[in-house]
Formats: structure tokens, C-alpha cells, sequence
């Protein structure tokens, strides 16, 4: 005889069980946030006449398998399904172990026992950004599914933005129906970042997307030409304003990409293109639950912010014995890093000791 304990909670107590099944030995080895999924036992060899009973057992929360008419002169092996009930290895984002034992006995003769692990990666939440060309027309072609795989890649120059894309519900569980209760995911910008609406002129400040698969980095992809979502007001609700922006699903049982786009703000983007120098700014990304008492998780998005306001190279004519040397000034069209009177900016240009300045 083969039995298999599984304890929907955390904690298991035998005398607590109001009704233990007659003949089962009552030191077993319980596995924790575990559930049988009825349905599931399955023979691999179909000659042999293995047979499973299921004891749910009242008072404690826990299923008791016992499998008998094992073989005496063959291998047997079966399997079952168990369901994941610990929210922080079921939506954890992180890879942790799940551990099953199964004991054999012999009538009433304890003979053995022996202990499985799985690797679970409870994958929910991951955060990107679109590469920067992408990003201009983001549901174009397969625009939607390009990420950068640069922290140099994000900001565009031209406009001042980053397209943040939140990977949401990435192994595609039905969180909700597992009792999570709503599901809101929140985005928060780094200091002095806004979000601006996806088109200028436009209203829609995020594009909800309909994932189809996750790629091996975990990144859910898109269909091509996506379209953006409408889901019913009870399903699903928005809010973005400032820097930060908050998705409330209720139920969350289908994976989605959100797409969001950020820019400094113009004191922000003033300090960013200062000097010349390499900023990194870093935006954060969170899932909490209505019924999961102190579940949450993140993850982060950083880009690196290249200023490189003046420059200066030279080319030498070694026959002539001269240099021309070219100066770069790049301003970066930041209003707020200038007076109000241009005429108060200037370059200095030093040249070295020992070399003339031509004038003709």
C-alpha cells in the first residue's frame, strides 16, 4: 500500500482530523500547500490493477491518498496532479522547490518511504521596455514584442520617452479562481518621470494587449498589429496620473502586456543632459492581492540616460603641421537647462601651450 498526504495549509495536526480512515497509519509524512486535483491518477502500465481512494480529510484540510493492488512481480507506476495553494511559490516570481513523499507499507509494516522535488518558477510579473524605434509605433507589425536588450536601448532623444511593457500574469494562471480576490498591479515611475499618453494628442495613456505565448526570457508576446484591449469596467480598471499607474483585474486568469510611456519631467530632464555623463534611472513594478495577506511582488526596469552635451575631436595634417579640432554642442531642445537670455551661453575653448590659433 502506497499513501500520500497532502496538507492544504501550512500546519498539520493527525488528532485534529475528525474522521481518520480505518487502518491508515497516522505518521505520515504531510507535504504542505498541496491539493489533489481530482481526476488526475493515472496508471503508465494499464495490465496492472492499481486502484486509488481519496479521503478528503474534515478538520484539518487535507487529502489522503492510499493506492493498493500493487504488483508483486512488476514495476508500478502511477501519477497524479497536485495544485500549488502557497501563493508565494504559485505567483512568487522566483524558482522554489516542491517537495511530495509517498510511504509504502506492508499491511501495518512500515517498508519505505521516498521524496520527489520539483522545480517550480512562479512566474507572474516581469518588467521591460521596448527598444527605442519600436517604441515609436508600437502596434505596428511585431513593434509590440521588441524589447531592449540594452539598458541603452529605451530612451529616445528625440522625444524625451520610454515605452515600460509589464508582462502580467506571465504562466497564464487563474490566480483569481485559486482566492486571490482582485489583483492590482502597480507602476511607479523613478523621481521626476510622468507618463504622457501613448500618441501625442491621444488620450489613452497605456495599451492593453492580449498575450498569446511567453518566449524563453519570460517576456509574453503579442499578436501582430495587436489591438488595444476594452475590457467591462468590472473585469478591469485603470487609473494613470503622475508618475504612477495602477490595473486592478478582477478576474485575472489570462496573461496581458501593458504598454506605458514615460518621459522626465522637464526639471528632471534639465539634471539628465547637465554635462556630459551617463544617468541610470530605474522604474519599479508591483502585484498585490486582496485576500493574500503580505503577498506581493516586483520586479524592475532600469535605462540609461546618455548626455553628452559638448564634444570635441580633431583631425592632424601631419604634412602641414596643423589640426583642425571640431566642437559638439548638443542641447538637447531642454529649455530649462538655458537662461532666458541666450546670449548669456557660451563655449570655451582652450587651446594647449605651445599651439597657435590660425586666423586665416
Amino acid at each position: 500500500i502506497v499513501y500520500d498526504l497532502l496538507v492544504h495549509g501550512k500546519t498539520w495536526d493527525a488528532s485534529a482530523v475528525t474522521e481518520w480512515p480505518e487502518g491508515v497509519p497516522t505518521g505520515l509524512t504531510p507535504q504542505f500547500d498541496q491539493k489533489f486535483i481530482s481526476g488526475t491518477f493515472s496508471s503508465a502500465d494499464p495490465t496492472t490493477n492499481l486502484t486509488i481512494t481519496h479521503y478528503p480529510l474534515e478538520g484539518q484540510d487535507a487529502d489522503l491518498l492510499v493506492i493498493k493492488e500493487l504488483s508483486n512481480d512488476q514495476e508500478n507506476t502511477f501519477t497524479f496532479t497536485s495544485q500549488i495553494l502557497d501563493p508565494n511559490i504559485l505567483a512568487g516570481n522566483a524558482r522554489k522547490d516542491v517537495l511530495n513523499t509517498a510511504t509504502l507499507y506492508s499491511g501495518n509494516t512500515y517498508l519505505n518511504q521516498a521524496t520527489a522535488t520539483v522545480s517550480y518558477f512562479g512566474r507572474v510579473l516581469q518588467k521591460s521596455m521596448l527598444h527605442r524605434e519600436a517604441a515609436k509605433a508600437p502596434l505596428i507589425g511585431t513593434n509590440a514584442n521588441d524589447v531592449a536588450s540594452q539598458l541603452s536601448e529605451g530612451f529616445n532623444y528625440e522625444d524625451k520617452t520610454v515605452v515600460f511593457r509589464l508582462n502580467v500574469n506571465v504562466n497564464g494562471i487563474g490566480l483569481t479562481s485559486l482566492g486571490s480576490g482582485p489583483i492590482t498591479v502597480t507602476d511607479t515611475l523613478p523621481k521626476g518621470w510622468e507618463f504622457v499618453p501613448m500618441v501625442k494628442g491621444s488620450t489613452d495613456y497605456f495599451y492593453l494587449l492580449a498575450g498569446t505565448s511567453v518566449n524563453n526570457g519570460g517576456e509574453i508576446q503579442v499578436a501582430e498589429n495587436p489591438t488595444h484591449l476594452t475590457l467591462p469596467s468590472k473585469n478591469f480598471s485603470a487609473a494613470v496620473a503622475g508618475g504612477s499607474a495602477t490595473f486592478t483585474f478582477d478576474p485575472l486568469a489570462e496573461r496581458y502586456v501593458i504598454l506605458l510611456r514615460a518621459r522626465p519631467k522637464d526639471e528632471r530632464a534639465a539634471i539628465l543632459f547637465n554635462d556630459n555623463k551617463t544617468t541610470t534611472e530605474t522604474n519599479n513594478v508591483s502585484m498585490e492581492t486582496k485576500n493574500w495577506t503580505g503577498y506581493k511582488v516586483e520586479d524592475t526596469q532600469s535605462v540609461t540616460v546618455d548626455s553628452k552635451l559638448v564634444g570635441k575631436s580633431a583631425a592632424v595634417n601631419k604634412d602641414a603641421g596643423f589640426a583642425t579640432w571640431t566642437l559638439d554642442y548638443r542641447p538637447y531642445d531642454i529649455k530649462a537647462s538655458f537662461p532666458d537670455d541666450t546670449a548669456d551661453v557660451y563655449l570655451t575653448d582652450t587651446i594647449p601651450e605651445g599651439v597657435e590659433l590660425r586666423t586665416d
